[in-house]
């Protein structure tokens, strides 16, 4: 069941103006604050529904580098976004762009093209990280220690976020959908590879794990899943 102290603050978060202003086009993956607003929708009428849970399941070792933890998560088998507590997003600037980096995985679940709709783990990863930094800018939000780890996924999302507003006038001289290309998210994905160990790496036992080609899949919202799914 959804919990309405979460879901008014999600809500509230991401029918912010600035928001309104992000469209762009990664690697296929498209997010605007048209599909934002949808997502909004989605969670006030249930059909994503907000929820507090105490634990976070592991989705499998290595799944993501040393030090990183999980605060928050989209399930799309659940249709739900999934936080640490109650009142997560309601002050901390940190958490709300958290959140806007769970709503974009629940606009791919809510967009999804088929019952088998497959992205490559980096990319989804790197599509959700830009977001954030296009919120701190767009909607005059304190940067914080957003870029704290230099050529982190943060930092490189930060700089392309700053490359994307410059040329479009802040998204309000250029509305149109801002098509990256491939060179120029290749530092954004490399970072977001490295955090999320979506690398080959030696196992303890001397094998070798090959990661780069993990997969998310959605199958829409009204009945969907996401999950890990390694490439046949």
């Amino acid at each position: 069941m959804t919990n309405q102290t979460l879901a008014k603050t999600v809500s509230r978060i991401l029918r912010q103006p600035g928001i309104w202003k992000i469209g762009f086009d990664m690697h296929g993956l498209v997010v605007t604050g048209q599909r934002y607003a949808m997502v909004a929708k989605a969670v006030e009428d249930g059909s994503i529904e907000c929820r507090v849970v105490n634990q976070f399941p592991s989705q499998g070792e290595g799944t993501l580098a040393p030090g990183m933890v999980t605060v928050a998560r989209y399930t799309a088998d659940q249709n739900a976004m999934m936080f640490s507590s109650e009142n997560y997003g309601s002050s901390k600037v940190s958490e709300e762009r958290t959140i806007v980096h769970e709503a974009t995985h629940a606009i791919f679940d809510l967009y999804a093209n088929s019952s088998d709709d497959r992205t490559l783990a980096m990319h989804d990863e790197s599509a959700a990280v830009l977001p954030e930094a296009l919120y701190l800018r767009l909607c005059d939000k304190p940067q914080g220690n957003f870029t704290m780890f230099i050529d982190g996924p943060q930092d490189e999302a930060m700089k392309l976020a700053d490359k994307m507003m410059a040329e479009t006038g802040n998204f309000v001289r250029d509305r149109r959908t801002y098509f990256l290309k491939t060179p120029q998210t290749q530092k954004l994905r490399d970072a977001v590879a490295r955090d999320w160990n979506f690398t080959v790496r030696v196992e303890k036992d001397g094998s070798t794990t090959d990661s780069t080609g993990v997969q998310y899949i959605y199958d829409g919202v009204v009945k969907c899943y996401s999950c890990w799914a390694n490439p046949k």
